[in-house]
C-alpha cells in the first residue's frame, strides 16, 4: 500500500510544483495600471514585487549576472544572447533563447538603455533583482538595499517603467494568444520533478519515523546501499535528460545545478522509501519465529529546537540473529515504561523481497 502511495505522491507533488511554478498570475495591491506584493517573514522584508499585463510577444528573465553564470558559459554549458552592449551584457544575465528578443536588443538602443536603467535601479529602499516577461505578465522582483524605507516609492517608479517597457517590446500579433517558451517549460518540468523527489522523501522518511518501532529494516546498510544505487541512476537520468531538453539554452546550467542538487537529495532519500516499502510489501514468504527478552532499557536526551529537553527510549533486546549480543530497539514512551523485562517475547521476521530481512512484529509470547 505505502509503496504505491508513495509514488503516487511523488506525482501529486510534482504535478502541483509544476503547476505553481509554471503559473504566471499573482495577487497584490492595486497601483495604477499594475499592481504590487511586498513578501515577509516575520516582520521583515524579503522581497518586493511590481507587475503589468503585457501584449509581449518575448519570453525572458534578465537578473544580475553571477559566478556561475559565467562558469557555466565558459564551460558551454550555458549560452547567453548577448545584446552586443558591452556595459550590459557584462552587468546582467538573459535566460531567454527567442531570436525575436536578441534582435530587438541588437537594433533598438532605446529598448537596451531602459533595461539597463531597470537593471540599475535602486529605489525607496530596494535594489532590483530580477525582471520576468512571461505569457502576458511583466513584472519586476526587488530585493531589500539595506533597510527598506518606502515600498510604495519603488512600486510607483516601477509601474510606469514597466509600462514604457511593454510598449517598447515585439508585440502579439492582434488575436494572438501569448505562448509560454518550451525551454521554460522543459525547465519547470525537471524542477519540479527534483523539488518532489525531495519533498516527497522527506515526508515519508517521517512517516516511516513517526510510525512506531515496527515494522522495521534489520539489514539497514544494505537497504542503504540499495537506495545509494538507485538514486545514483535515477540522478544520472535526470541529469541526462536535463542536457538532452536544455542542454545550450541560456538557462541549463541553473536548471542542471538545481536538479543535482535538490533530485540528488531526493533520489536518495525517496529511493531509500520506496525500496523499503516494496521489499516489504511485495514479500510473500512466511515469516519466521525468533524467541528474544528485554535484557535491560536506556534513554538519550537531546536538546529540542526551541528550548528544552527530549528523550528517545530504547530496550536491549538479546539480538535473536546473532546470538550472544544485544540490540538496542527505538521505542515509544508508552513501550519503554511497559515493565516485562525478562519476558519472552516472539520475533516475526521476513527474508525481504529484495533479500533485505525486516521486522513484522515483536510481541509477548502468548
Amino acid at each position: 500500500m505505502w509503496f504505491v502511495l508513495s509514488l503516487l505522491t511523488l506525482v501529486g507533488i510534482t504535478v502541483g510544483i509544476a503547476w505553481w511554478r509554471w503559473g504566471v498570475d499573482w495577487k497584490g495591491e492595486a497601483l495604477g495600471a499594475g499592481r504590487y506584493k511586498l513578501h515577509s517573514n516575520k516582520g521583515k522584508v524579503q522581497a518586493l514585487r511590481v507587475g503589468i499585463a503585457a501584449d509581449a510577444a518575448v519570453d525572458f528573465e534578465i537578473k544580475p549576472e553571477g559566478w556561475f553564470d559565467r562558469l557555466g558559459k565558459s564551460v558551454g554549458l550555458a549560452v547567453e544572447p548577448q545584446s552586443n552592449r558591452r556595459s550590459f551584457d557584462e552587468a546582467f544575465y538573459i535566460l531567454s533563447d527567442d531570436a525575436r528578443l536578441v534582435r530587438a536588443l541588437r537594433l533598438d538602443a532605446e529598448l537596451l538603455s531602459r533595461l539597463e536603467g531597470i537593471g540599475r535601479a535602486r529605489v525607496g529602499g530596494f535594489r532590483f533583482h530580477r525582471l520576468v516577461c512571461r505569457r502576458g505578465q511583466l513584472w519586476i522582483v526587488f530585493k531589500p538595499d539595506g533597510q527598506p524605507e518606502n515600498h510604495l516609492e519603488a512600486a510607483q517608479w516601477a509601474v510606469p517603467e514597466l509600462l514604457a517597457l511593454a510598449q517598447a517590446l515585439p508585440a502579439l500579433s492582434p488575436g494572438q494568444a501569448p505562448v509560454g517558451s518550451r525551454t521554460v517549460l522543459y525547465a519547470v518540468l525537471l524542477l519540479a520533478f527534483s523539488s518532489a523527489l525531495a519533498i516527497n522523501g522527506g515526508v515519508h522518511l517521517f512517516r516511516i519515523l513517526a510510525n512506531g518501532y515496527v515494522p522495521y529494516t534489520v539489514d539497514t546498510s544494505q537497504l542503504w546501499t540499495l537506495a545509494v544505487i538507485a538514486g545514483a541512476v535515477l540522478l544520472v537520468a535526470m541529469g541526462l535528460a536535463t542536457m538532452a531538453l536544455l542542454g545550450g539554452s541560456s538557462r541549463a546550467h541553473l536548471v542542471l545545478a538545481q536538479v543535482l542538487l535538490l533530485g540528488g537529495l531526493g533520489a536518495l532519500a525517496t529511493g531509500f522509501v520506496e525500496l523499503r516499502d516494496f521489499n516489504m510489501e511485495a514479500d510473500r514468504a512466511t515469516a519466521q519465529e525468533f524467541a528474544t527478552v528485554v535484557q535491560g532499557k536506556h534513554y538519550t536526551t537531546h536538546r529540542k529546537r526551541g528550548g528544552g529537553t527530549g528523550y528517545t527510549y530504547f530496550l536491549e533486546l538479546a539480538d535473536w540473529n546473532r546470538p550472544g549480543l544485544t540490540l538496542d530497539l527505538e521505542v515509544s514512551p508508552h513501550t519503554y515504561d511497559i515493565r516485562y523485562l525478562t519476558q519472552p517475547l516472539v520475533v516475526r521476521q521476513h527474508p525481504g523481497f529484495l533479500g533485505v530481512r525486516w521486522v513484522e512484529s515483536i510481541e509477548p509470547r502468548k
